[in-house]
């Protein structure tokens, strides 16, 4: 059952929504293990067992940053394949995503393409997947979309997948002040707050949102730490899901081995009426790593991944959620149901169970990425 996590002595507001993965995160898990496996099986033919995954970038003008979360995913494939992930491999892999637009005219798919070469440049093999309709929320978070799907909770992935065709093609988006949404009447909305790394609470202030070409972009700056504000003015509760340069928030997460009840979240809860402020990685009930601008984080984890190096992207997601046995009536019947770094910030949390509704909104946030350092 998914888990959101909630603060202790706070109200939903500040809740963690945990448990199994959505039905579509599951297809998109197929597709990058069929990935894996075509890798792996090449990899054994060359008599090789190691590989490094190198950079992967988006190539259809999307300007979207999320290789990392492409490389994250397909590296923990590849480890269950029984391939080893090394930076000092013989053989490197590389990676390009773009919108399929050959695909289909009516409908949106992401072609991702992998390529596996020997260290001297020796080419070994092409191999790609596409991701579609089965994984309309993937493909929003690949892509660094807005979508507004609530008038299509009940609707078919399929039909809601011809809606965020034609959603790329014109954004929904809507600015004023600091807050981000999808449109002027949206009870849902994103504030970005910024102040310099290791500030104090107070000193983190809002950012406008400035809209080009369609895209939401924010200032921030090398040297910052930035925060995200959920705002739900909607009579439900909602579970967001963050996706940064195409890393869940929760990606760092490890949860204590110790205790059974603590388990990984996918998802922050917001009360109705409510706002939160998400300070950074979430890396246990207990603790969060400070969103640090220009950095993926200090972990392991972090280390071995290969960010855009010039633009940043922050997309959150937004679905209903509710108590097991408490759907509200317009959901009955809906489609997609599921049951379900810098500093560190001491944030205290706990994980309770919520049922998870369709996907409503997407919010997107684009910011440009400090150029590194002249080293004269």
């Amino acid at each position: 059952m998914k888990c959101p996590l909630i603060a202790p002595g706070v109200a939903l507001a500040v809740a963690l929504f945990l448990g199994s993965a959505p039905v579509q995160a599951s297809e998109t898990n197929k597709k990058m293990a069929d990935l894996a496996k075509q890798i792996g099986d090449a990899l054994e033919k060359e008599g090789q067992k190691d590989v490094c995954v190198d950079k992967f970038t988006e190539t259809g003008g999307a300007d979207s940053s999320a290789g990392p979360g492409i490389q994250s995913r397909l590296i923990e494939e590849l480890k269950a394949a029984k391939v080893r992930i090394s930076e000092d491999a013989s053989y490197r892999l590389t990676g390009e995503f773009y919108s399929d637009e050959e695909s289909s005219k009516d409908n949106l798919a992401l072609k991702l393409e992998c390529r596996l070469r020997t260290k001297k440049g020796k080419s070994i093999g092409t191999y790609n997947t596409t991701l579609d309709y089965k994984s309309n929320t993937d493909l929003i978070r690949y892509l660094a979309m807005n979508a507004d799907l609530k008038k299509q909770s009940k609707a078919e992935p399929i039909d809601r997948n011809e809606t965020l065709k034609a959603q790329k093609e014109k954004p929904p988006v809507y600015t004023e002040k600091d807050e981000i949404k999808v449109g002027k009447d949206s009870p849902f909305a994103v504030k970005i707050l910024a102040a310099k790394a290791d500030s104090e609470d107070d000193a983190f202030e809002h950012r406008p949102g400035k809209v080009e070409k369609g895209h939401t972009k924010v200032s921030l700056h090398a040297g910052e730490e930035y925060r995200i504000e959920l705002c739900n003015d909607s009579k439900h509760e909602i579970a967001a899901t963050i996706t940064i340069d195409g890393l869940d928030a929760f990606d760092f997460f490890e949860a204590d081995k110790d205790n059974p009840d603590d388990r990984k979240p996918t998802s922050f809860l917001v009360g109705p009426g409510k706002t939160r402020v998400i300070k950074g990685w979430k890396v246990s009930t207990k603790e969060d790593k400070a969103f640090l601008v220009g950095s993926l984080g200090d972990s392991a984890a972090a280390r071995r991944l290969k960010p855009s190096d010039s633009i940043g992207t922050i997309t959150v997601c937004i679905h209903p959620a509710w108590k097991d046995g408490e759907t509200p009536p317009e959901y009955e019947g809906a489609r997609d149901i599921g049951t379900g770094v810098g500093r560190p910030i001491p944030e205290k949390t706990k994980v309770v169970p919520r049922k998870i509704g369709p996907l409503l909104e997407a919010i997107s946030i684009r910011y440009s990425k400090p150029k590194p350092e002249s080293k004269d």
